[in-house]
């Protein structure tokens, strides 16, 4: 008998080759096998190309409330879960408005010829321009011309000295044959930029609310960064390419630019710092558009680093996403014993902003405050209506407070449309304010105040800010009626840091 063979390892990867093929190939085949399965058994593997991503608090009350939070600014605005404007409502009624403007009689229509169609982006014929014959007003006193009579007795001069001359309707610019265009005047802005049918029909609140609009945008017409052609006529909304920092409001029809570069001389519009140099020069450029990009500068002039203060009730604080998942942040979940529309609703929320006001950590703000605590805002607007006006029935002064719950869910409504109207407030996803759904029924309703704490990265600061509000909140929700029982307190923005 032969002796066996030593079984010795292989010295080259040829040898391995040639004397263990059968091995070889079956090693192969299973890791090509195994290779095959992953890749389409194993879900797709962790994405680390954000090495922030997840890093964040989950599973922790104070997380759950940041992830719902985050999860009801991304479902608030139009058609979405909730909205901080009743949307179907303004639908309505600007449906039965053009109805209404339809069925009026023909000739009463045609024959008041300053009336024109305001609801038209395009309601003037077109831009203004030094090619056009000017008029300049003003005042045989010397006094301000920004005021109701003054600028109603510009719009009667316009009407009786100009346009009725013999000679007018052969010079003046023509869209159509049938009339005249409108003027480029202070007045019919104003009412083309609050819904006015004519110069004539505004009242003061819209020249109030048209100042401050200018006051607001002024910065924005002389850093240059609000240009002539910011709003896009034919999309009837502002031009998403251009003007990317300007508000939606100082563009509406590119009315601001307008008045500011071509109606008015900007004595009277009051800038936050004293220009020097012309308005694109490098030293102005830095006071009007970064300098509130710095931290020293913020921190020197006292801007937007007090903590606020934000509460919530109608959204429970769940987070039912993959907490394994950053990307899983799960869905608004909302709070079926919620009731805002109650008296007993009201009355309550209404001490309870009251009482916060009154608590050491409350910062008190220079500035007019209109959406802090909606239910102030509300009662102040319903208790400013005059009830000789049928169409404002039942939304008037005539009624007490706490109101009928079917009031109060009418009267919120008109109440923030003319808030949104008047005092140009852009309603954004994280307003404080009331929360409606698609049927405009109240889901949800967001306070938020300024506290006298100010933003620091030293831990045992912001921890006694977080408890010191969030044991209050907690002690006075036990009060509370049963549809405001279950309100929270939540950190946003500067509280991330904390969070961790």
């Amino acid at each position: 008998m032969q002796p066996a063979r030593a079984v010795t390892l292989p010295k080259s990867y040829a040898a391995l080759i040639a004397d263990w093929p059968v091995v070889v190939l079956g090693m192969c085949t299973v890791l090509i096998v195994v290779c095959a399965l992953v890749g389409i058994l194993v879900p797709d593997l962790p994405d680390f190309s954000d090495p922030l991503l997840g890093f964040e608090p989950r599973g922790t009350a104070i997380g759950q409330r940041l992830v719902t939070w985050n999860n009801m600014v991304k479902n608030t605005g139009y058609k979405a879960t909730l909205a901080n404007y009743p949307f179907k409502y303004a639908d309505e009624q600007a449906k039965s408005h053009r109805d209404g403007r339809r069925s009026d009689d023909h000739y009463e229509r045609e024959k008041r010829e300053a009336d024109w169609n305001f609801q038209k982006d395009s309601f003037f014929c077109e831009i203004p321009s030094d090619r056009y014959s000017r008029v300049v007003f003003t005042s045989a006193s010397g006094d301000d011309l920004w005021n109701l009579p003054a600028i109603k007795s510009m719009c009667s001069v316009e009407n009786m000295q100009i346009r009725s001359h013999a000679q007018f309707g052969d010079l003046c610019q023509r869209a159509t044959a049938a009339s005249c265009c409108p003027s480029w005047t202070l007045g019919n802005y104003i009412a083309i930029l609050n819904n006015r049918s004519s110069c004539q029909k505004i009242v003061e609140r819209d020249v109030s609310h048209t100042l401050k609009l200018l006051r607001t945008c002024a910065k924005y017409y002389y850093n240059g960064t609000l240009g002539p052609d910011c709003w896009d006529t034919a999309a009837r909304r502002k031009d998403q390419l251009k003007c990317t920092n300007v508000p939606r409001k100082c563009t509406k029809y590119n009315a601001v630019y307008q008045i500011l570069h071509y109606i008015m001389k900007l004595p009277s519009l009051e800038l936050a710092e004293f220009q020097v140099f012309r308005s694109s020069h490098p030293f102005e450029r830095y006071d009007a558009e970064f300098k509130k990009l710095f931290m020293f500068e913020r921190v020197h002039h006292g801007e937007e680093l007090h903590m606020p203060i934000t509460i919530i009730w109608g959204v429970s604080p769940e987070d039912n996403g993959d907490p394994l998942n950053p990307k899983s942040k799960g869905k608004l979940k909302l709070d079926s014993t919620f009731n805002i529309a109650s008296p007993d609703s009201q009355l309550w929320i209404l001490k309870f902003c009251q009482k916060l006001r009154n608590q050491t950590f409350y910062y008190q703000t220079e500035e007019q405050d209109f959406t802090s605590c909606f239910i102030e805002t509300f009662k102040q607007w319903m208790e400013n209506q005059d009830c000789d006006e049928p169409a404002l029935y039942p939304c008037c002064s005539h009624l007490s407070f706490p109101y009928k719950q079917e009031v109060f869910e009418l009267c919120i409504k008109r109440a923030i449309m003319e808030l949104e109207r008047s005092t140009g407030y852009h309603l954004d996803s994280k307003t404080p304010g009331p929360r409606f759904d698609i049927n405009d029924t109240i889901r949800a309703v967001v306070l938020e105040f300024q506290s006298t704490y100010l933003f620091t990265l030293a831990y045992e600061k912001m921890h006694k800010f977080y408890q010191e509000v969030d044991t209050w909140i907690s002690e006075e929700l036990v009060s509370a009626p049963e549809g405001l029982s279950s309100g929270w307190f939540i950190l946003i923005e500067k509280g991330k840091l904390f969070f961790l």
